[in-house]
């Protein structure tokens, strides 16, 4: 597939200095003898690959078997009410990278029961925004606007969930200004998804 079709097919942007690289991986080949234009297709083969690497983790969806465990488990909320959360999350700046962690939230709202303890019931107590888990640490310890709390506050530890990159960071409360200031964490997990799963001891 062209690369550019790709990027339509899937809502992306890529940055303007990866799609300068690949304008004038595909410009050159036009230009160089055979030998050098099969490295020049092979290259731009591998930046396609990478491409759809990227994709895959960034846009991979709830599986089908994991939403019926948390239909069993939690059950779903009433659809009037995931629609208002949906909304909620978008006026608060969550997009195409948050898939998962909006589609569990907005489905599933309510306290949820892991291995450190119960997570917030994290689309309703955004809901007040003011007086969020996130509020308070944003104005008490400076946390960056891009975190969002997840653990019950009951806690003395934190789970922090980047809206930037889908990404999930466990921070002991000792080290919680080494997490603002150095990105110093106890536990680390690549996505929502993987969270979760590990959160619940989910195994398919």
């Amino acid at each position: 597939m062209n690369w550019r079709k790709l990027m339509g097919a899937v809502s992306i942007h890529i940055s303007p200095s990866i799609e300068m690289r690949l304008i004038r991986i595909e410009s050159n080949i036009g230009k160089i003898g055979r030998k050098q234009k099969k490295d020049a297709e092979e290259k731009l083969e591998n930046v396609k690959v990478n491409l759809l690497i990227f994709i895959s983790k960034r846009f991979v969806m709830l599986d089908t078997n994991f939403k019926e465990y948390l239909d069993d488990e939690f059950g779903r909320i009433f659809p009037e009410s995931q629609e208002e959360y949906r909304k909620l999350f978008k006026e608060l700046g969550f997009g195409e990278v948050n898939h998962d962690f909006i589609e569990f939230w907005s489905t599933y709202s309510d306290e949820i029961y892991g291995k450190i303890g119960y997570l917030v019931d994290l689309a309703m107590d955004l809901e007040d925004f003011s007086s969020s888990q996130t509020e308070i640490l944003r104005k008490n310890i400076g946390l960056p606007d891009n975190y969002f709390s997840l653990l019950n506050n009951e806690l003395d530890d934190y789970i922090l969930y980047d809206k930037n990159t889908d990404e999930v960071f466990l921070v002991e409360a000792p080290t919680i200004q080494k997490f603002i200031e150095n990105k110093q964490f106890s536990k680390h997990w690549e996505n929502f998804e993987y969270f979760i799963k590990d959160y619940l001891n989910y195994n398919a």
